[in-house]
């Protein structure tokens, strides 16, 4: 179990050499842009034994890094959740300048609470809560939805005009099978 001296050395060591970071990261969109967002705690360091401590405390990995001087450098990271959760785990410990960086990183999650990836607001008449494959719930927003029914009505419509006939549900058939008529 971490001890809060483990908490304080840790906020000490990471107000001094880490870094509290939001990046772009995942897929591509029409626009040639990231759409989602990763948050890292990181911290580098030439001795290896402050990096092994935050990766007891934390987890995360140890890697190996090369100034320009061609020094051997350690870098420690944690990426997403757990990321989140060190910046507030440690945020009532760290001065007020990385304190904005910590909020500047986290409004920009928060943000994504309020929003589709879109950017529709999730609003009481916008929103509606569905049920995935695993089990959790998520959030979808109607206008995507709504848009995506009406261009996949607009593919079957062209479809049809095609000569290809779009195969109905049917027990013991896949829903999005095609099936090809005499062309």
């Amino acid at each position: 179990m971490t001890s809060i001296s483990d908490i304080n050395w840790a906020a000490g060591f990471l107000e001094g050499e880490g870094t509290f970071i939001s990046i772009l990261c995942g897929k591509k969109n029409n626009e040639g842009k990231r759409t989602s967002r990763s948050h890292r705690v990181c911290a580098g360091q030439n001795q290896l034994w402050p990096l092994l401590k935050l990766q007891r405390m934390f987890g995360g990995g140890v890697y190996k890094a090369y100034k320009e001087s061609t020094d051997l450098f350690r870098v420690w990271y944690v990426h997403g959740s757990r990321a989140r959760g060190i910046m507030m785990t440690l945020y009532s410990l760290l001065s007020p300048g990385r304190k904005l960086r910590v909020n500047k990183t986290l409004s920009q999650w928060n943000r994504r609470k309020l929003v589709c990836k879109r950017g529709h607001p999730f609003s009481k008449e916008n929103t509606i809560i569905g049920k995935k494959p695993s089990g959790k719930y998520q959030r979808i927003c109607r206008i995507c939805r709504d848009r995506a029914g009406h261009e996949a009505y607009l593919r079957k419509k062209s479809l049809m005009v095609k000569g290809i006939e779009v195969a109905k549900k049917s027990v013991g058939r896949p829903r999005n099978i095609l099936m090809m008529k005499d062309i």
